[in-house]
């Protein structure tokens, strides 16, 4: 399972009992660890790529 599926279940209606029956496998922490860390990736720095030749 993939967390975008877990974040994007919200945003298509579902409450967290609908998710949690779809996913019987996690549990309500689970879920709240998914949006908590949805949460963070926007604050991760880019870090510049330079490709050198060999």
């Amino acid at each position: 399972m993939l967390i975008s599926n877990i974040l994007g279940a919200p945003g298509s209606g579902d409450t967290m009992e609908e998710v949690l029956a779809d996913y019987p496998n996690i549990c309500r922490e689970d879920v709240l660890a998914a949006i908590e860390f949805g949460g963070e990736l926007p604050r991760f720095e880019e870090a510049p790529y330079e490709a050198t030749a060999p």
